[in-house]
């Protein structure tokens, strides 16, 4: 992403970006430093999932960011 001042750049799970295929990509902006990617239905986390935690209710983006700072 480029506003002609400031420049961003990403990288993607490995293998999720095929050159020359037709993919669905989105990147949700969350706040101003929260942006998640999912490509072709499928969130790139950085890589697999090594924990899984369930909560009994949805969590605010700043909870799911604390949760990770925390180590859960």
């Amino acid at each position: 992403m480029n506003d002609g001042n400031t420049e961003n750049r990403w990288s993607s799970d490995h293998g999720t970006i095929v050159s020359g295929k037709p993919q669905h990509i989105v990147a949700i902006v969350d706040g101003p430093k929260i942006v998640t990617f999912v490509i072709d239905g499928k969130l790139c986390d950085g890589g697999e999932i090594l924990r899984l935690r369930m909560y009994n209710r949805y969590l605010r983006t700043s909870e799911a960011v604390a949760a990770f700072r925390a180590g859960y």
